[in-house]
């Protein structure tokens, strides 16, 4: 008898461990393919900008949000940076980055490489870049490049993050 609930719970424990395993590669072929999108938005971003068009701060912001909240998702110490003091992604945004834009991406920067905040100290320097279309040509024209080197760099944390992920 004794060996027999031995064999069930051990064929018990096989079964509740198959699907456990499918969800964690779907859950990687899913971050992939996010991560992947990700990427294929800054450079079509990037491309957008080195055209000479301004991006609005809406969409940007949209995109620094969403790049936010997935980066953070996966490394606690980010979740912890934006979200202290009981802030949303948005709240922060809005009311500590708004107003302390280098300073915040030099805290992000001291936390370490991990590629998660790289890709988060990413996201925010392309937020410091935002081309004013009230400012004079020259200064859009610099800020559009600012811009683009961030997006640069936001794509090449991405490539980071993905050949982080495990492939199936």
């Amino acid at each position: 008898m004794t060996a027999l609930l031995r064999i069930l719970g051990f064929s018990l424990l096989v079964l509740l461990a198959i699907p456990a395993a499918a969800e964690d590669a779907d859950d990687r072929a899913e971050a992939r393919q996010e991560v992947t999108a990700d990427r294929a938005k800054a450079a079509d971003l990037r491309q957008v900008t080195e055209r000479g068009k301004n991006l609005s701060d809406m969409r940007l912001g949209l995109f620094a949000i969403h790049l936010l909240n997935e980066m953070s998702d996966g490394d606690a110490v980010l979740y912890g940076f934006v979200h202290r003091d009981d802030h949303s992604t948005i709240g922060y945004l809005e009311e500590v980055f708004q107003y302390h834009s280098s300073e915040e991406v030099a805290a992000l920067e001291a936390l370490g490489p991990e590629p998660h905040r790289q890709v988060a100290r990413a996201a925010l320097e392309m937020l410091r870049h935002i081309p004013d279309g009230a400012e004079p040509p020259e200064t859009q024209a610099r800020d559009r490049g600012d811009l683009a080197a961030a997006l640069a760099r936001l794509e090449a944390a991405l490539k980071v993050v993905l050949d982080g992920i495990p492939q199936d």
